[in-house]
């Protein structure tokens, strides 16, 4: 319907000209694609494919954009996404970061983080473990996956708390926080080009 009224992609129909074009409908259901980004594949052995995946994620990267009228720009994350999947036209940043943005910290899997009571968590170091446009997933850095646990018998599981109910979600305004908290941390260590004072 979209394509036959000339309204570019991914926008929303004008009430107006939706009510005209369908007096009775009250409401449309739009098809948002499950699994992941489109991309084609051209395969040895036949045709160009159309394939839907959801990439993995090797890491995200934490940007903003400058002030506007006063505000502070939200805060905004583009998935690290592995070389290999350049290849069908997945980009390495995605979506890519804006020109003219603030990057205010990297993370990448397996990562170590100090999270603190100071960011509203356990003291403790943490490893990331996923990323998604929303934040990360991070473990406690003696989480063995449960399977692997199950597999060495380290451990019954009754015994302790599965790994996922140990799984700590970060938001963009944790992040927000703890690349701040490293970047004062960053700030308040001396110098090592200050003068020693000897002479």
């Amino acid at each position: 319907m979209a394509q036959r009224l000339g309204l570019p992609e991914n926008k929303p129909l004008p009430k107006e000209q939706l009510q005209s074009e369908l007096p009775g409908v009250r409401h449309l259901k739009v098809l948002v694609p499950k699994g992941g980004k489109v991309f084609l594949m051209k395969p040895q052995d036949g045709p160009t494919r159309k394939l839907q995946a959801k990439p993995a994620s090797e890491g995200l990267i934490l940007w903003s954009l400058p002030h506007e009228k006063g505000r502070k720009a939200a805060p905004r994350i583009s998935l690290l996404r592995p070389r290999p999947l350049e290849r069908f036209g997945v980009p390495r940043i995605d979506p890519p970061i804006e020109p003219g943005a603030a990057v205010l910290g990297r993370l990448t899997r397996h990562e170590m983080l100090w999270l603190d009571r100071s960011l509203g968590f356990p003291d403790g170091f943490y490893r990331a473990k996923e990323f998604s446009d929303s934040g990360a997933i991070v473990l406690p850095e003696d989480a063995i996956p449960d399977e692997l646990a199950n597999k060495l018998r380290l451990r019954k599981p009754e015994e302790t708390p599965a790994t996922t109910s140990r799984e700590i979600k970060l938001g963009k305004r944790d992040l927000v926080a703890y690349f701040e908290s490293l970047r004062r941390e960053d700030d308040d260590e001396p110098s090592s080009h200050g003068s020693s004072g000897a002479g």
